[in-house]
């Protein structure tokens, strides 16, 4: 390995990870040295994930876990030269046993969700099919949870994270996707602004005033309890303009259909930077997952001479997209830079308790041991 060249950093890590999967270890990012200027990285060292040694702790954790740095000396490291990083050191040696092929999967360096598992996961969201059956389509489309890339956990971790990142984003997809749909002649929609409570209360006091109702025994009982039905009061609660909760079950069909067409939308977080359009994303895999399709099916069909041609052809693709990433140095993200597509102008209503959402009855023994 030594004095092998690398034309990226990226392309250093992921042939030294290659390495420690078949292996049977993790890698990790060590120490770095940059250019007197800062602007690059002449100097990278990876090194196993067992290197260093754990720090002791003082107080007894609630959860014993293993040992997981036992100092470990097994590293690679790369210096810049001509503009190429060029392998300076490598350690093949571990002072600690190495994973089995059977369970290599499930170290840090090896999970990952790519990016055609997040389009695909999003698109089982939009029907509604749960997380642990995604995981299982994820498992038998792969041939087996080894060769997934990614654990279960990290399924459940990436949806929880976007959630995180639409909170506080609802309204603004909302009135983006409503200006998306501007272009239909059939289409059309009207944002009314709030009233605030001292504009309510402004006008009711000239409009009672103007009537000599002033002193109107029921007009004041009827002001009083204003904040159960003026919407101005109440406003904070996200109703769609009904005032019974009993009519909110008419609606949750309508809820579900803008709710899949707002995520569609790409709005900016506080931080100034946009949440990537994921459903770009979703469109094109499934464009390619259709054009794969039919291919795969002729494949099937054909003699095994058409597998070892699709085979190769798909090698020949990949090898070209590789060099097209290299050529632009630019690697996949999940935020993207500012730009002119929308800023943030609507708050999202505050959640509230939806019907039937209290705690559960407590069985009979609880209600008598309460007597």
């Amino acid at each position: 390995m030594k004095n092998c060249e690398f034309q990226t950093l990226d392309e250093f890590f992921e042939f030294y990870n290659n390495y420690a999967f078949e292996a049977g270890f993790s890698v990790r990012r060590s120490l770095r040295e940059q250019s007197r200027d800062g602007t690059e990285i002449v100097r990278q060292e990876l090194c196993c994930h067992k290197e260093g040694h754990s720090k002791k702790l003082k107080a007894q954790p609630k959860r014993r876990k293993g040992i997981i740095r036992k100092g470990c000396l097994a590293k690679v490291t790369v210096v810049k030269r001509s503009g190429v990083y060029v392998v300076s050191q490598f350690i093949e040696g571990h002072n600690h046993p190495l994973t089995s092929p059977p369970r290599v999967h499930l170290l840090k360096s090896h999970r990952g969700i790519s990016h055609a598992t997040r389009c695909l996961t999003m698109e089982l969201r939009v029907v509604n099919i749960p997380t642990h059956q995604q995981i299982s389509l994820l498992e038998v489309q792969s041939r087996g949870i080894e060769n997934m890339g990614c654990m279960g956990k990290d399924i459940y971790n990436y949806e929880r994270d976007k959630r995180n990142e639409l909170k506080g984003h609802v309204g603004d997809m909302l009135y983006a996707h409503f200006l998306s749909q501007q272009e239909n002649p059939f289409f059309t929609f009207k944002i009314e602004e709030d009233e605030t409570t001292e504009e309510f209360d402004k006008k009711w006091k000239k409009v009672v005033e103007s009537s000599n109702l002033s002193d109107n025994g029921w007009l004041q009982s009827i002001y009083d309890i204003r904040a159960s039905w003026v919407p101005a009061y109440c406003n904070h609660i996200f109703s769609t303009g009904m005032s019974s909760s009993q009519c909110a079950e008419s609606c949750h069909s309508f809820f579900k259909k803008w709710t899949k067409a707002a995520k569609s939308a790409a709005v900016k977080d506080l931080g100034g930077l946009e949440i990537t359009d994921t459903n770009a994303l979703v469109v094109k895999r499934s464009k390619l997952f259709h054009h794969a399709s039919l291919l795969i099916d002729k494949v099937l069909t054909s003699p095994d001479e058409g597998s070892t041609i699709f085979i190769e052809a798909l090698d020949n693709v990949f090898n070209k997209l590789k060099e097209m990433q290299v050529d632009k140095g630019e690697s996949a993200c999940v935020r993207k830079k500012p730009s002119d597509v929308f800023q943030h102008r609507y708050n999202e209503p505050n959640q509230v308790r939806a019907k039937g959402c209290g705690k559960r009855l407590k069985k009979g023994k609880g209600r008598k041991r309460e007597r």
